[in-house]
């Protein structure tokens, strides 16, 4: 039996991680975590086929960082990793590229272009 892919989802809005869970479980086996300290404790424990991160996590590190971190991290440098962000400006989008993010998405992204995108690179790996 195939199992799904592992999808983490890194929002300190439990809304906004409760919503993305609720079409994406569908297809993968979905992870939420709101804070700094579960991302750390789950990416050392379970090998993820793509992440999705807010940019704003209100904690000690922001998605941006974290993201720089797991593209410098040898387990996770080609995983994609999915920016979610409220603040499309022109310095976030440019922090996020250059952190290694895969794609970036304004928070009002439509479902399916969502699971397009995530079916695209996680079909890819």
């Amino acid at each position: 039996m195939n199992s799904k892919p592992k999808l983490l989802i890194v929002d300190d809005e439990e809304i906004n991680r409760n919503y993305l869970e609720s079409f994406l479980v569908h297809k993968y086996d979905v992870y939420t975590c709101g804070n700094v300290n579960n991302f750390y404790r789950l990416i050392a424990i379970i090998n993820f086929d793509a992440i999705i991160m807010d940019v704003w996590l209100h904690d000690s590190k922001d998605g941006i960082q974290l993201t720089k971190e797991l593209k410098n991290n040898n387990r996770y440098r080609n995983t994609p990793v999915f920016i979610l962000t409220a603040n499309t400006d022109k310095k976030t989008l440019i922090n996020a590229t250059e952190a290694g993010a895969t794609r970036i998405f304004d928070k009002t992204i439509n479902r399916k272009t969502l699971v397009d995108e995530l079916e695209k690179f996680v079909c890819e790996q």
